[in-house]
């Protein structure tokens, strides 16, 4: 029979971990998931209720620790583009890296700390770990020139084979090197993570979805020798049509019989552009029915988020 473990002097755990975040919730889950006795302790009301930020998040690291729990996380946008800057006090390198293709196959995710964090918590409880909330670790606890324990104010000392300090860079009590084990680190061994938000009106963002004929999309022409982005209405106006709502009936040109309508043939090789769009609608009709499919730019051969090729009339107006 296994002996009982109360994180005591005299029947100490097997490992105390300290910060319940990415770091040390992923120790604490590889060690209960070999059956050891592991106590993750959590200055905040839980975890990640004390970060106000995100993220990036490697799904193969979230993947060696979870195997394909993984895919059961609270993850936000796959990220496509990454730049890296490297920085002295008047002077920067900047080296990017952009890859389309992980829309399709991800390989690192957006976060936002105050759901996941809670989430990869649970993760550790379900494998057996003891999450020790609003628990704030004052010190390391030395015992013949070894770390036995940490003393935190709640709980008073607990005591375990193996102490995993994770408590973050410039938040934490230091508690490493309080004990003279570390040194502080420098500004140029540490390494900032920023995130640019581009911030859009809800209202605006809502009329770019589901787009209906005559409301006006993103597009992107030729001007001048240079490709610019506009908003055009759906719809095309011959330049001789005096009544707008002829926009209505000329909405859609199949390939088949393109090259044949007059109404666009003659702006087939002049006016061309493309619609910002990830997929369309299209009607099929039959005796009994009548149903709407839609077609995404991964089925139409096409990236998700690939434009659509149309034509422009040289008398639309976009705006």
């Amino acid at each position: 029979m296994a002996e009982e473990v109360d994180f005591s002097r005299e029947r100490p755990g097997d490992a105390i971990v300290v910060g319940a975040g990415p770091a040390g919730t992923a120790a604490a889950i590889t060690m209960a998931r070999k059956g050891l006795q592991v106590m993750l302790i959590e200055r905040g009301q839980k975890p990640g209720a004390k970060n106000v930020m995100g993220g990036i998040l490697y799904n193969h690291y979230l993947e060696e620790v979870l195997g394909d729990d993984w895919k059961s996380a609270p993850l936000e946008r796959p990220i496509i583009r990454e730049d890296r800057w490297i920085m002295t006090a008047d002077a920067s390198i900047n080296i990017g890296y952009n890859n389309l293709r992980n829309q399709q196959h991800p390989h690192s995710y957006s976060v936002l700390r105050a759901r996941f964090d809670p989430w990869f918590s649970g993760q550790a409880e379900a494998a057996g770990a003891f999450v020790l909330p609003e628990t704030v670790v004052t010190d390391l606890v030395l015992e013949n020139g070894r770390v036995a324990g940490v003393s935190t104010g709640r709980e008073g000392d607990v005591f375990a084979k193996v102490v995993i300090v994770c408590e973050g860079v410039g938040l934490g009590a230091g508690l490493l090197e309080k004990a003279g084990l570390k040194r502080k680190a420098r500004a140029n061994e540490m390494a900032m993570a920023v995130k640019e938000i581009i911030v859009m009106d809800p209202a605006r963002i809502e009329e770019r979805f589901n787009l209906a004929p005559t409301q006006k999309a993103l597009i992107v022409r030729e001007s001048e020798g240079e490709r610019e982005a506009v908003m055009a209405r759906w719809g095309l106006l011959p330049h001789w049509a005096k009544d707008e709502r002829i926009a209505y009936k000329l909405i859609n040109a199949r390939a088949e019989t393109l090259l044949e309508k007059p109404a666009f043939r003659s702006l087939v090789d002049r006016y061309r552009y493309l619609v910002v769009a990830d997929g369309f609608y299209e009607w099929t009709i039959s005796l009994t029915a009548r149903s709407c499919r839609f077609t995404s730019g991964s089925s139409a051969k096409s990236a998700p988020g690939n434009p659509l090729p149309a034509s422009l009339d040289a008398t639309s107006r976009p705006s």
